[in-house]
């Protein structure tokens, strides 16, 4: 036995450590089992790692924290309020337009009101409305201007004149402070004219209605895009913002057409 371990460990040097150590702690281990020309060798073999896969395994690492099916950072894709509050800007400034039209075409003294008056002499005087400066009494065809400062008699009069209202006022006789403007009997001139007036702001309200929808439809695209909201739930709001745009278009063109009835008539 001595001499079998006598040679084992002559041999030991040869061997790797790992068989070393196993065959110092058994003395059965036979010379026979090691040869002295088999040396184990050990290599070390390295492997790169590529961009493309450490995308891979950072998505890995965050899909595993997630629920199935669950998006990150979700947001409300039924949020509407810009497209709500585009549609009730747009009516509103629908129905502030088509108030001004009286029916058969006749004046509305609002129009006159807002004609701005330039105080001053040159474009760098200051401006105001002409209601602000001055109360119109209408009566029959007759607009009676009471100008509160006979100084802005004539800032009022060439403003008046400037405008596109197709109004000459004149001063009245026994008041130089107040001005007189007789409007013309309504034609069908006049009636064509504020139909028109009324188609106009009925353009101007499906403008701004198509506006909150694109902003809308702008918002709904990012999340998806950023995958913040489900496709099922972004598919169903998206009808949802057409369906409403739909309503709104139909109730302008509604309000429009019952006033064209009105100011159509003599």
């Amino acid at each position: 036995m001595n001499a079998h371990r006598w040679r084992l460990q002559a041999l030991l040097p040869q061997a790797s450590p790992l068989v070393s150590r196993w065959c110092s702690r058994y003395e059965g281990c036979r010379v026979a089992a090691l040869r002295p020309s088999t040396q184990l060798q050990w290599q070390t073999r390295s492997f790169k790692v590529y961009p493309s896969l450490n995308k891979k395994r950072d998505k890995a690492t965050r899909e595993e924290g997630r629920p199935k099916g669950e998006i990150a950072g979700t947001e409300d894709p039924y949020d509407f309020a810009v497209l709500n509050r585009g549609i009730e800007e747009s009516m509103s400034q629908l129905t502030a337009d088509l108030d001004k039209l009286r029916p058969g075409g006749r004046f509305n003294p609002e129009i006159l009101e807002a004609v701005t008056v330039a105080l001053g002499k040159g474009n760098s005087g200051h401006k105001q409305k002409l209601g602000s400066l001055a109360q119109i009494v209408p009566k029959g065809r007759t607009l009676t201007v009471f100008v509160e400062d006979q100084d802005h008699v004539k800032s009022i009069t060439s403003a008046i004149l400037a405008s596109n209202l197709n109004l000459t006022p004149q001063p009245a006789s026994d008041n130089p402070s107040n001005l007189i403007i007789n409007l013309p009997p309504t034609t069908k001139e006049s009636r064509d004219q504020a139909v028109a007036t009324a188609q106009k702001a009925a353009d101007v309200a499906n403008n701004k209605i198509r506006n909150a929808r694109q902003a809308q439809h702008k918002k709904l695209r990012q999340m998806q895009l950023d995958k913040k909201a489900r496709p099922d739930d972004l598919k169903k709001a998206g009808d949802k913002m057409e369906k409403a745009v739909a309503e709104a278009t139909s109730k302008v063109k509604t309000e429009v057409d019952k006033k064209k009835k009105v100011l159509s008539s003599a």
